[in-house]
Parts: C-alpha cells; sequence; structure tokens
C-alpha cells in the first residue's frame, strides 16, 4: 500500500509539476493561422484588432497574437520557431477557408497543435472566411460531404458540434473596417474567450477605455492649444 501511495504521489507531482511547465510556458494568447493567399490581407487586422480591444491607452496590447509575418524573425528555419510558438500558445486561432485547408503549411500547423495540446476543441477556435461548415448529429462528426471550410484532420476532434464565427463577408469589402459592428462583435467574441471574460464585459470594458482615451486626448489637445496661446501673448 505504502508503494502504492508513493506512486501516486509522485505521478501527482509530476502531473502538477507538468501543468506548472505548461503554465509557464505560455507565451502567446493565440496562434493565428491562416493562407497567406487566402486572407493576407484579412489576418494582420484580425491579430491587431484583436490586440487592441479593451486596450488602456498606456498599454501596447492587452493580447498577444502570434502570427508569422509579425513574431518571427528572418530566419531560414522557419518551422521550429513555429512549433516553438505552438507549444507556447494557449488557443488555436483557424482563419478557416478551402484555401487554408489545403495548404501544406497550416496542415502541419494543425496537426502539430493537435499533439502538442491535450484537449484541442476547448482550445481551438474556428473563424470562416470563405466556405461552409456543416454538422452531422448521427455522426458526432461533420459532415465532410458538404464541409470546405475545414481540413478532414480535424475529423472527429470535436466531441460536439463546434460554434464557429463567421467573417466570410468580409471577401466582399474593398477595405476591411475594423470599426464596423459585425467585424467588432467577431473581435469581442475571440478576444473575451482569450480573456476568459464574459463577452458583454469585455465590450463594456472596451467602450470605457475608448472614452477615457478620448477624454485623455481632448485634454492633452486643451492643454497644448492654452500653451501655444500663452507663448504666442
Amino acid at each position: 500500500m505504502d508503494t502504492v501511495s508513493s506512486k501516486t504521489a509522485m505521478n501527482s507531482g509530476s502531473a502538477v509539476q507538468s501543468a506548472q511547465r505548461a503554465t509557464a510556458a505560455v507565451v502567446y494568447n493565440g496562434f493565428l493561422s491562416y493562407s497567406h493567399a487566402a486572407d493576407g490581407r484579412l489576418a494582420p487586422v484580425f491579430q491587431r484588432s484583436l490586440q487592441r480591444f479593451a486596450r488602456p491607452f498606456w498599454r501596447i496590447r492587452t493580447l498577444n497574437i502570434f502570427r508569422d509575418n509579425t513574431s518571427l524573425s528572418a530566419t531560414p528555419e522557419l518551422w521550429p520557431s513555429i512549433k516553438i510558438a505552438l507549444g507556447q500558445s494557449e488557443y488555436f486561432i483557424f482563419l478557416a477557408s478551402p484555401t487554408a485547408s489545403a495548404a501544406e503549411w497550416v496542415l502541419e500547423e494543425i496537426d502539430e497543435w493537435l499533439q502538442l495540446h491535450e484537449q484541442k476543441a476547448e482550445k481551438f477556435i474556428v473563424v470562416v472566411t470563405e466556405g461552409s461548415i456543416c454538422w452531422n448529429r448521427e455522426e458526432n462528426d461533420f459532415d465532410w460531404g458538404s464541409t470546405t471550410a475545414l481540413p478532414k484532420r480535424l475529423s472527429k476532434v470535436f466531441r460536439y458540434e463546434t460554434l464557429y464565427l463567421d467573417l466570410s463577408w468580409v471577401r466582399a469589402e474593398k477595405d476591411i473596417t475594423p470599426l464596423d459592428p459585425r467585424f467588432q462583435d467577431v473581435v469581442a467574441t475571440v478576444a473575451a474567450t482569450l480573456h476568459g471574460k464574459k463577452k458583454e464585459d469585455l465590450i463594456g470594458e472596451d467602450v470605457r477605455q475608448i472614452r477615457r482615451t478620448r477624454l485623455l486626448s481632448g485634454l492633452a489637445l486643451t492643454l497644448i492649444l492654452i500653451s501655444a496661446l500663452a507663448a504666442v501673448l
């Protein structure tokens, strides 16, 4: 019994240490995976919007989102760097489209994520930019005859029908406007998940920060005008 207890305690201790290492290793709130050909225009706007949502004026960002073009230095060994980033990311954010689902690098990122993270579905966020997603309740899996936005490597990964967000309308827009209410709603939903907060609470915080920033900007401008007037007098 003592031996069994000792082994149990050791296993528990190892599990705790592994969990602590995993927590300490988190550098990025989210890893943004996408096709450059399909969403090279959308991805940077989406990244910036997530990082600045509900941001106090004194902070550069509220979230740290990994995106290859901004997070990697110039190095010939890109894949090892991406693997490290995948291991250091808490959430996987997939800009889903038929093009992305057929892209070799995107598929490797998904495979690596599924291998590194045990809680796959809970940490996998799907944002559809093109194509369709259909769920087969009888099979408890995606209907792969109708689903075009996801790769078949995600078959049986989700235990239940996954909630996905829609940004497919962006493709019809000439310019991507971050302040578009539809865009802001998707950003708020994803940001709330990454922050671990209720969506309505985070939206309220974003509104407060915007008002505070405008107020401070107005005060700063007033002081500048007063100073300029005093200098002239």
